[in-house]
């Protein structure tokens, strides 16, 4: 970790501040069993979240370089296999980094964040994050270039699902999140998509080749690309928070939600 200009007259009674922190190759590792009960308690929000805490922070801004998260989970039911879902070559740049806003200083922590996942394609995000009270939060970006292929860890042990082949070309979403609910579009377009349902043994990943049929013929396009009209490959987001949950769940739901309703992708995200 790297701090310029760091005010340590300001740190000795409880006041993070400086002018930049940069923090090089973060690593995140996230692990949930779905066969253990969950715990009920509130989770706040970014911005809740930080002004709880016991130090009052002011950083002009926080950058951090090569990182990577990775989310794996156990199912409570399926292969006894966990399924992964990873996020690499993660950069991202959040200004100005405050938990206890002034009158002069700006409405919004502005994130802007880049990575890789399971190391394919490019996702690039913009979340504003509001510092006056029930004020919404806003996200914006798109995920392109990504080999579904990719993606069999999470969809094969979590999802029964095995990607044979499929190109994402982009998904773009925009979207509002307040503590109650999110709302917003996606709109994306993909290309030679193949997928196989296995058949329900526990233990076992044969295909179901009648099911498979069935998707591949009548439920999940091979192809939806550019070509479509773009109402044809538009969802509308509109999903009631779970406070008991993460914020990533949050956003990962609302994304969700959106990509179920525009091209039956959602079995490829972790529910």
């Amino acid at each position: 970790m790297h701090v310029i200009k760091p005010q340590i007259e300001k740190w000795l009674i409880g006041k993070l501040q400086a002018e930049k922190v940069t923090v090089n190759e973060l690593r995140a590792y996230v692990f949930r069993d779905r066969r253990l009960p969950r715990l009920q308690t509130p989770v706040p929000l970014p911005v809740d979240y930080l002004e709880q805490l016991p130090v009052d922070i002011r950083v002009d801004s926080l950058d951090l370089v090569n990182g990577r998260v990775e989310y794996e989970e156990f199912p409570r039911s399926g292969f006894n296999k966990t399924g992964v879902l990873r996020i690499e070559q993660m950069n991202a740049i959040r200004y100005p980094l405050i938990n206890h806003p002034r009158f002069s200083d700006s409405s919004f922590i502005t994130m802007n964040l880049h990575g890789s996942i399971m190391g394919s394609g490019n996702s690039n995000c913009v979340a504003m994050m509001p510092l006056k009270k029930d004020s919404a939060y806003r996200l914006k970006g798109v995920i392109e270039k990504l080999e579904l292929t990719k993606l069999n860890s999470s969809s094969e042990n979590l999802g029964k699902i095995r990607i044979k082949s499929g190109f994402l070309d982009f998904l773009s979403f925009d979207f509002t999140m307040t503590g109650q609910r999110s709302t917003g579009k996606i709109i994306g377009a993909y290309h030679h998509l193949i997928i196989q349902p296995f058949k329900k043994q526990k233990d076992e990943k044969n295909v179901a080749d009648f099911a498979s049929f069935m998707l591949r013929h009548l439920v999940i396009p091979l192809n939806k690309d550019v070509s479509l009209p773009e109402r044809k490959r538009t969802g509308l987001v509109d999903y009631q928070r779970d406070p008991t949950r993460m914020v990533s769940y949050y956003f990962l739901q609302s994304l969700l939600m959106g990509i179920q309703k525009s091209f039956a992708l959602g079995f490829l995200l972790p529910k």
